[in-house]
């Protein structure tokens, strides 16, 4: 059959949330003449549908029946915009119709944009048996109208996870390929990979919740019964609810209480190996999950507990205990809450000074690159300490001592350049105090002494909330594990979801730690916030954390 070479008129169509049914009239020169009607559907399971209709008619645009000829395209040639997350369902490689014909096209998870584009290059064929041959397909070289858009809309949440994170056993050695490894030791330190595009909620090891000490890598110490072949079983939990199960056998010999055993690792790590399991908060699980990003915002977040380790002549109750846990806890409330993407999260923990002054270099050129648009967030846990003579108040590198505050992190300074280049909004929760006391013993408790700190005013769209006031110290709740200021803070993000506005998150921790800790502590503590002088008015107070 002869082979017509015309002009391709393509279709283009722009998926938006409602399916508009748009008609076109195609002709060959041939004098072949129809109407093709495509019509999108809805996402649905991650998938939607484009549902084709063909009419033939003829010259005087009257109904003819025709029951041979065929519109058709190869599925090759589909031209997707969102090509690497979007793909057609079936294996037709030539998609043909004389009358109606579907198509499902399969949405990855990991699609996170709001419109999908397609175009289907339509061809005529005299019959279904010949519409795979390229030499008997006709170009069709009349349309009207020549362009057209059918919209539907994604809307958020639409595209839902469908899978169960990724899990690799890294530790102990050959586990994850089924090797039962022997240890003379009561405890095994498990470490595993887990990823998920969602972003992982949990990693628990026999019960016990693991700590992310890298990108994607989690470790727990996990007790094991000395002279048994122990299970160990990692189960990965992500954002959505979707898990991943392992487990392995390892077996514990009772050759740990040699002399030789006890001597080298003591006896105080046979005893205390059981205790090594981490306690879980109400705060720390149940976490609720806004699956809409906003790219917009950012956060830098810093834990800083363990200052004897890089101090010499300190004691271990001059940590800031629970600091750690709290920054990790609030990284999952800043992804799941106040939707701030992973990628856009800067996060410390036991920073030394070269670690922190990067780290705040870094985010201060975000704020600047991002010219006013950006919303930005900052927690910090950790020692604060007070200049002696000036009384300015400091935040302290782990690394840093009292004797060395040229290295330390001036708060006045930090809120400058914070607010040296506009931007939308700028949160600060500080659950640190700045009189030389602290969450056990302050930087300053061996010689007794507090000091009232300076108040630095905050510029700019600046707003902070911190934990306690004047000479007060921010101070634990044990029994949670957690800073009581943090505590009381996630506390009230889990239970609003975020729709809660400053003034109302003021008042409710200022009352409510204040209270809590004379009951739990015997001491005052009475959270208190700093407002920018150039905020009009009360415009903060109906601020909201999850946004406008």
């Amino acid at each position: 059959m002869k082979k017509y070479v015309l002009s391709l008129v393509s279709v283009l169509l722009v998926l938006t949330s409602y399916g508009q049914q748009v008609s076109l009239i195609y002709s060959t020169d041939l004098g072949k003449n129809c109407f093709i009607r495509v019509n999108p559907g809805k996402i649905y399971d991650n998938k939607f549908d484009v549902d084709f209709q063909v009419n033939w008619v003829s010259n005087e645009m009257q109904p003819v029946k025709d029951l041979n000829s065929v519109v058709c395209f190869e599925a090759k040639k589909i031209w997707i915009s969102e090509k690497a997350f979007v793909t057609l369902a079936s294996d037709e490689k030539v998609i043909s119709f004389n009358s109606t014909k579907k198509i499902t096209f399969n949405v990855s998870e990991e699609f996170l944009g709001d419109t999908i584009e397609l175009k289907f290059p339509f061809v005529y064929a005299p019959s279904v048996a010949v519409a795979s041959s390229t030499a008997d397909q006709v170009e069709f070289s009349f349309k009207r109208p020549r362009t057209y858009k059918s919209f539907l809309a994604l809307a958020p949440g639409e595209i839902k996870d469908k899978t169960a994170p990724t899990l690799t056993l890294l530790s102990p050695e050959g586990v994850n390929d089924g090797s039962k490894p022997i240890v003379e030791v009561p405890f095994v330190t498990v470490k595993v990979q887990a990823s998920d595009f969602y972003g992982i909620k949990s990693v628990m090891v026999n019960n016990s919740l693991a700590n992310m000490i890298d990108d994607s890598i989690y470790e727990v110490e996990v007790p094991l019964k000395v002279g048994y072949e122990n299970k160990v079983v990692t189960i990965v939990t992500d954002n959505t609810g979707f898990t991943a199960q392992k487990e392995f056998a390892i077996e514990c010999r009772k050759a740990y209480t040699s002399p030789q055993y006890m001597a080298a690792v003591g006896a105080a790590i046979v005893e205390g190996a059981a205790e090594k399991t981490k306690f879980l908060a109400d705060v720390d699980t149940g976490i609720p999950m806004n699956l809409t990003k906003n790219e917009m915002r950012y956060a830098l977040i810093i834990g800083n507990e363990d200052y004897t380790s890089h101090q010499s002549g300190l004691e271990t109750e001059m940590n800031v205990e629970f600091a750690i846990r709290d920054a990790e806890t609030f990284k999952e409330y800043a992804k799941n809450v106040l939707a701030i993407p992973e990628a856009n999260i800067i996060f410390l923990k036991d920073a030394k000074v070269l670690d922190m002054k990067r780290g705040l270099t870094k985010f201060y050129g975000i704020i600047k690159l991002t010219k006013g648009q950006g919303e930005f967030f900052v927690y910090y846990a950790g020692h604060g300490f007070p200049d002696e003579i000036t009384k300015e108040p400091y935040l302290m590198p782990v690394d840093v001592s009292g004797s060395d505050l040229e290295f330390a992190i001036k708060l006045s300074d930090f809120y400058k350049k914070l607010c040296e280049t506009p931007s939308k909004r700028i949160t600060v929760f500080l659950d640190a105090c700045f009189s030389g006391g602290g969450r056990e013993m302050g930087l300053l408790a061996a010689r007794g002494v507090k000091i009232k700190p300076k108040e630095n005013q905050a510029s700019g769209n600046l707003i902070v909330f911190s934990a306690s006031s004047g000479e007060q110290s921010s101070l634990p709740y044990k029994d949670k594990q957690h800073g009581i200021f943090t505590y009381y803070l996630l506390q009230k993000m889990k239970e609003t979801q975020g729709n809660i506005t400053y003034e109302q998150l003021a008042e409710y921790l200022n009352s409510t730690v204040s209270i809590r800790s004379l009951l739990v502590n015997n001491k005052e503590q009475s959270p208190q916030v700093n407002i920018s002088k150039d905020i009009v008015g009360g415009a903060w107070k109906n601020w909201k954390l999850i946004g406008e």
